[in-house]
């Protein structure tokens, strides 16, 4: 099977492109923690990453899945954004050609100030028990509607060993992409966001029985 989980990098350019207006990523049904995240960076809403941001989406329409596929390439060391070594990113603008070089570099590069600026990394440690807590409601509810029969039946070699499942607050749907390593492999992943707020405010999920193997297909 699989577990899902956050991911900080994730959370990030999900808040920045939130902050932009990027309908694919302005997702309230966790209604405390969208609260939170207008409240603590809502003052940042012209900082240049998000400038950044608005420009990529009137230019090449840059939203949804295209967000994704190069968020799961990033990854935190030292206290910076970067993209993680192992990986190819010269294969983003393949996987979704909505990206270029030139965006790649200069939104990373805006991205990681943002981040220190911020102080996004305490905000995420902070919001860690609910993020938790969500990762699990979401394991839980899609195991049981999981097929892992007819799953490795219709994929065959490509299993879960691969298969990162992300929630993530702010995501107004349910995405998918791809990272190619360096050394040939593959990774993939499907993000998920809230489709309501329970009575205690924390987000959940209404999942059909497919939506995790759907997007598994896509990426």
């Amino acid at each position: 099977g699989f577990r899902a989980q956050a991911s900080e990098p994730l959370e990030l350019v999900a808040t920045v492109f939130r902050l932009a207006k990027n309908g694919g990523w302005v997702n309230d049904n966790a209604r405390k923690y969208a609260a939170q995240i207008d409240s603590t960076f809502g003052q940042y809403a012209q900082s240049p990453a998000v400038l950044y941001a608005k420009k990529m989406a009137l230019e090449r329409s840059l939203n949804c899945d295209a967000v994704a596929s190069y968020a799961v390439y990033l990854e935190i060391h030292g206290g910076h954004i970067r993209i993680n070594p192992q990986y190819d990113a010269s294969n983003i603008t393949v996987t979704d050609d909505r990206w270029t070089d030139v965006y790649i570099k200069d939104f990373t590069r805006l991205l990681d100030k943002f981040y220190r600026k911020t102080q996004f990394h305490k905000f995420f440690v902070t919001h860690k028990r609910m993020y938790d807590m969500a990762a699990a409601r979401f394991t839980e509810q899609s195991a049981k509607m999981f097929n892992a029969k007819c799953f490795n039946e219709f994929f065959g070699n490509y299993g879960l060993q691969d298969y990162t499942v992300c929630i993530n607050m702010l995501a107004y749907g349910n995405y998918s992409a791809t990272v190619n390593l360096k050394d040939g492999s593959n990774k993939v992943f499907s993000i998920h966001g809230p489709s309501a707020t329970c009575d205690d405010g924390t987000p959940s999920f209404n999942l059909s029985d497919g939506v995790v193997i759907h997007e598994y297909g896509h990426a």
